[in-house]
């Protein structure tokens, strides 16, 4: 592949980054009760780690966080934090889990939203530990996230197995 054409997909991957962050940090951040579960920065930075590169990922999820921490008192880490999720899901679906399934897909992102609360709790306890005042970020129940990132992660996988041949069997991809 061509290097315009890899900057050209990462480009794209930024400005969807900064897309998800500014709905995240202005939009959702109003919805009440468990609507509020609807956010779409770390169902964005997961989906495009599950199925494009790693480095499309962290620069989707590193703009998501700027703008996020930008907008929101919260205590700037959030592009740090995306970006370890990122990075622990690659080495995770790599490792451990395919990509090629439905379940497999929705298995990666819920266990990226558990590492993604992982780190934003200890982080929240060094943070207390060390005594400064800060504003932590809210999120709705575990459960709730959880069904809302299976669901954007089966309807992603479903939209990129219908649009694209990676996920044919081997057979089929010859005719």
């Amino acid at each position: 592949m061509s290097p315009s054409r890899q900057w050209n997909r990462r480009a794209l991957a930024g400005a969807i980054g900064l897309a998800a962050g500014m709905v995240d940090a202005t939009v959702t951040v109003w919805f009440p009760g468990l609507f509020s579960v609807i956010r779409f920065a770390l169902p964005g930075a997961l989906a495009i780690t599950v199925f494009s590169s790693l480095d499309r990922a962290l620069v989707a999820a590193v703009a998501a966080g700027i703008v996020m921490d930008v907008l929101q008192p919260s205590f700037g880490f959030t592009p740090i934090r995306l970006a370890l999720v990122c990075v622990a899901v690659r080495f995770i679906s790599q490792q451990y889990v395919t990509n090629r399934s439905l379940i497999g897909s929705v298995a990666l992102g819920i266990v990226g939203l558990l590492i993604d609360r992982s780190i934003l709790v200890g982080a929240t306890w060094a943070h207390g530990f060390i005594g400064e005042a800060f504003i932590p970020e809210v999120h709705a129940p575990l459960w709730a996230e959880a069904a809302w990132v299976g669901a954007c992660m089966a309807v992603l996988f479903l939209l990129f197995a219908a649009f694209s041949k990676r996920f044919l069997p081997f057979f089929t991809r010859r005719s």
